[in-house]
């Protein structure tokens, strides 16, 4: 079974058990499903669909700002002469190397704005 048939399945079972209005551990326990099993997938199709909420946002025109590059004494001294980018979100440092992949930078960004 691939998993977006899995997670079909769990969608399905998940909304079965929403709909019961009883407590999961009571509908895990009579549909003979292992609690942190449905925990699990539970988590999975709240964060895929708070992802698809982000995604709309997407949809909002871009536009593009020209960044200055502006090289400190100390970033040349240290090193960090070399062109490359630095994205800082939260606890997250992502060095984006000239010449980078911007799918895979996409992929990246998506990753770490995704709610943890």
């Amino acid at each position: 079974m691939s998993y977006s048939e899995k997670f079909k399945e769990w969608e399905n079972r998940i909304a079965v058990f929403q709909q019961s209005g009883k407590s999961m551990r009571k509908w895990c326990r009579e549909q003979e499903i292992p609690y942190e099993r449905m925990k699990y997938w539970k988590n999975r199709i709240k964060e895929r669909a708070a992802l698809t909420e982000c995604e709309c946002v997407s949809e909002v025109p871009v536009s593009w700002a020209q960044v200055p590059s502006t090289l400190a004494i100390d970033d040349l001294q240290s090193g960090r002469a070399d062109g490359n980018i630095y994205i800082h979100i939260r606890d997250i440092a992502v060095e984006v190397p000239k010449g980078f992949d911007a799918g895979t930078l996409r992929e990246v960004l998506a990753a770490v704005q995704k709610p943890w």
